[in-house]
């Protein structure tokens, strides 16, 4: 809906550019955030288990968060009435859900348990991949943060904000 508004107004000659954003993660989230990178930092942190509600070969794309304002910066201030995809890589081998558990798994020194039985009824997408050809034709953008860089902050940001909701406790 908002995507046909915006459209609207560029008829209008409103000046506006469009920009679809991928799964974006890194340092800045609450604490009490729900997205799936955090949940499986979270139970890594808190009894050094990642225990997935399925087999986690669901794929998804990712954006950390400084590529993402990169990318957003370079779509507001240089293109008018144009859609662009924002994302990071998308890796057909290091991209399940899986891939990202075994990965904080690692970082944390934590275990990844896969269900017994897989819970098919979660109905999530099998695969969440944009292309952002587009994109990385217009700004020449050839690098992004890694997934286990990106990853590492994301961990450190939740020790921190750990940390401080344990002082605030005292």
């Amino acid at each position: 809906m908002a995507e046909l508004i915006c459209k609207i107004y560029i008829e209008s000659e409103v000046e506006i550019s469009i920009a679809r954003i991928a799964i974006a993660y890194g340092p800045g989230f609450k604490i009490g955030d729900k997205r799936f990178l955090n949940e499986l930092i979270n139970q890594a942190m808190n009894s050094r288990r990642i225990i997935l509600q399925d087999k986690g070969q669901a794929k998804r794309q990712l954006n950390f968060i400084t590529d993402c304002i990169e990318m957003l910066l370079n779509i507001f201030i240089n293109t008018n009435g144009e859609v662009y995809n924002i994302a990071g890589v998308f890796d057909e081998n290091q991209n399940r859900i899986l891939d990202f558990a075994n990965t904080i798994g690692h970082l944390m020194n934590a275990s990844v348990e896969l269900p017994k039985i897989s819970d098919d009824s979660l109905n999530t997408q099998s695969i969440v991949n944009l292309d952002i050809s587009k994109y990385l034709s217009k700004f020449k953008k050839r690098s992004f943060v890694s997934l286990e860089e990106g990853l590492k902050l994301n961990i450190k940001w939740m020790k921190i904000l750990k940390e401080r909701e344990n002082e605030l406790k005292k």
